[in-house]
């Protein structure tokens, strides 16, 4: 009977903490890389984008605990057709270089590694790209970033803290700062921006750990440029 007593009890005792609790999200945070596209073409060939794109892409929404990404958090198999509708402006938005002409490969891995873990907030691959899109046309960091006078140059470097401080000037929260995984000619290149989401997607501040883990390539942070036009061309 004692026995039996204090198993209800034990019982009770999880069921009650556990009708209480709060379960937390697998993640710390939701960060949005918005990468320039042409450092891309610095590292690997991409002949088939376009020479005049002058502007951001997002390269994804990704799940992470500060450096260390959040994947595959369900088993959902990601279904093309559900984007048929946004096909061509994810294609001009959203995406990578390298995959131009064959974006949907790349797409499949956002949302099997990333969405997935997304699906309370964002249930389908509709919601989810359609998220993507909405993030680009609600911010435009190249608009930001040549009102303050940086401007896409080959010879012109800008400094990490004036790309950084002009993207916060805007959103008013901590972002990182991204450069191409190694200089080119002694140069080192700004790749992507990112900024960092709740649940809501309101703009959050990037963690230190996120901050620092973005930097760790920019090994010269007064002298960064931003690539011009596709260098594969």
């Amino acid at each position: 009977m004692f026995h039996s007593s204090k198993t209800l009890f034990v019982f009770l005792t999880l069921f009650t903490l556990l009708s209480f609790c709060k379960c937390e999200d697998p993640y710390q945070e939701i960060y949005v890389r918005f990468q320039w596209p042409y450092t891309d073409c610095i590292f690997h060939e991409c002949p088939d984008f376009p020479d005049s794109l002058n502007y951001f892409i997002i390269h994804g929404i990704v799940t992470r605990n500060g450096s260390t990404p959040v994947k595959y958090c369900t088993t959902k198999e990601f279904n093309i057709t559900k984007i048929e509708s946004i096909y061509y402006q994810l294609k001009a938005f959203a995406g990578d270089p390298y995959y131009f002409n064959a974006p949907e490969d790349l797409w499949k891995k956002f949302y099997d590694e990333y969405g997935t873990c997304l699906t309370e907030y964002l249930p389908t691959e509709l919601d989810y790209f359609q998220k993507t899109l909405d993030l680009r046309n609600t911010y435009f960091l190249e608009s930001w970033l040549r009102k303050a006078g940086i401007v896409p140059s080959d010879t012109y470097p800008y400094t990490y803290n004036q790309y950084k401080s002009t993207i916060e000037s805007h959103i008013g929260k901590k972002v990182a700062v991204q450069c191409g995984s190694k200089p080119i000619n002694g140069k080192i290149f700004m790749h992507v921006i990112g900024i960092c989401y709740d649940d809501d997607f309101n703009p959050t501040d990037c963690s230190q750990e996120t901050i620092e883990y973005e930097a760790r390539d920019c090994t010269d942070m007064d002298h960064m440029y931003l690539f011009k036009t596709n260098p594969t061309l």
